[in-house]
């Protein structure tokens, strides 16, 4: 069987704090971290950029959003201070307690607090997916 997380992308999406200085950011920039490596800045802005404005969209008009299901991809959106997790489901195979049990497997390791840094988190994202694809 397929392991599930080679159908998987990983984004770090650096949001900010609402700061001036964060709008001023490149948006490439924001995008702190991908996995798998080879995928090209144009689809992680691709993916990353809409993902933030939808997340972004839903705190200040509903209620954070987590799940979002589209046309080709399923995608699991998780906050850790500054920054935006995104799981995305390429395949659309892999249901939403599936990316919730990879986020579960993802949170122990990442210790958010007031000095988190997104370095921090890569270094514990790459980790931790090398870990998981190891396993399956």
């Amino acid at each position: 069987m397929d392991n599930p997380l080679h159908q998987l992308e990983v984004y770090l999406y650096f949001i900010g704090d609402g700061d001036s200085h964060d709008d001023d950011m490149d948006p490439l920039d924001r995008v702190q971290f991908r996995h798998p490596q080879h995928i090209s800045d144009e689809e992680a802005l691709a993916v990353c950029g809409p993902m933030a404005a939808i997340a972004a969209f839903c705190d200040e008009t509903f209620d954070s959003v987590k799940h979002i299901e589209l046309k080709y991809k399923n995608v699991a959106v998780y906050r850790i201070a500054k920054f935006l997790l995104l799981l995305v489901d390429k395949k659309k195979k892999m249901k939403r307690k599936d990316l919730d049990d990879i986020f579960e497997k993802l949170k122990p390791r990442i210790k958010v607090g007031a000095d988190i840094k997104g370095t921090d988190i890569i270094n514990i994202l790459s980790e931790t997916m090398t870990d998981l694809e190891l396993r399956e």
